[in-house]
């Protein structure tokens, strides 16, 4: 009930600010609205109030709403007086360049209302992605990549000469396999490396490829706190926000992945041994603390 009251709602304002752009425009060139209808008025109306020439109301047929412009045909199919001499305040009176505003006038109104919807969504949420430059520790490949000539901790830079600015798994997927993909920059132990990919070692790549074997290739995210839920026994050993968290007893370089929470899981009950590093994003310093975590 509360959805459908919600939709209801939606399209209302839809159909109101719709319809009040072609309010508008017709009283802005002098026209007389007769009508102005929240959902179709047949037979009766739910509500009604006629302020100076302009009947305002809600009816009872949820199907949309209408405008009554003097001097045009619409949704009521009102052909009265049609067959007189134009008013100066119809519509049929005015120039046709007027006459199309008034008719595009809901359109606008519908462009505008879109227009500020996604600024607002910008303006409140922005983009959000991962800078490239931002992944310092590289990528991790799984063996189809590792054919093609990557390795572990591999950072690219640029592939068929398109520096990569964001992290996006689809658009580099598509430039490596289906794209061509043979001029490939990455950084490797602080030297640019090219990695140039032959199609046929593509399509023997994709031909075998399975889910098995997972992603080609995964951002090394590093694995920082950023807060703790409540009674969280890591909170009450001493980890503090903005850790990162380095090894996990002697399993090395902890990354935010499928494999560090693996590995997490195998030792479910045991007493585990954390390295970390404090203040993450300032030189910090490396200390280990003993846990009694049961993972």
């Amino acid at each position: 009930m509360i959805q459908t009251i919600q939709l209801l709602l939606s399209l209302s304002i839809l159909v109101v600010l719709h319809e009040f752009g072609h309010y508008i425009t017709a009283r802005m060139f002098g026209c007389r609205v007769e009508k102005f209808y929240l959902f179709m008025d047949w037979k009766f109306a739910l509500f009604k109030k006629k302020i100076g020439e302009t009947e305002f109301g809600v009816g009872w047929l949820p199907l949309g709403g209408y405008v009554k412009i003097a001097g045009f045909v619409d949704e009521s199919m009102d052909t009265d007086g049609l067959e007189k001499t134009p008013e100066p305040w119809e519509l049929r009176a005015k120039p046709a360049w007027q006459r199309l505003i008034v008719m595009l006038g809901g359109i606008i109104v519908n462009i505008l209302l879109a227009w500020f919807i996604y600024s607002m969504i910008l303006f409140s949420w922005g983009e959000k992605y991962i800078p490239m430059q931002g992944l310092q520790d590289g990528f991790t490949f799984n063996e189809a990549g590792k054919k093609l000539g990557f390795q572990d901790g591999d950072q690219l830079i640029s592939i068929d000469g398109v520096e990569l600015v964001k992290f996006d798994y689809i658009m580099i997927i598509s430039s490596i396999l289906f794209e061509g993909g043979e001029d490939i920059v990455v950084s490797r132990g602080g030297e640019r490396i090219k990695i140039s990919i032959k199609p046929n070692s593509v399509n023997e790549i994709i031909s075998n490829m399975t889910t098995a074997d997972g992603p080609l290739l995964s951002p090394n995210l590093r694995w920082v706190v950023g807060e703790f839920v409540e009674g969280s026994i890591a909170e009450k050993y001493g980890i503090e926000e903005r850790d990162r968290i380095l090894a996990i007893n002697d399993f090395e370089p902890v990354f935010y992945d499928s494999a560090t929470r693996g590995y997490l899981k195998s030792q479910s009950g045991k007493n585990i041994e954390l390295t970390i590093e404090r203040g993450f994003r300032g030189t910090g310093q490396v200390l280990i603390l003993i846990l009694g975590l049961q993972v």
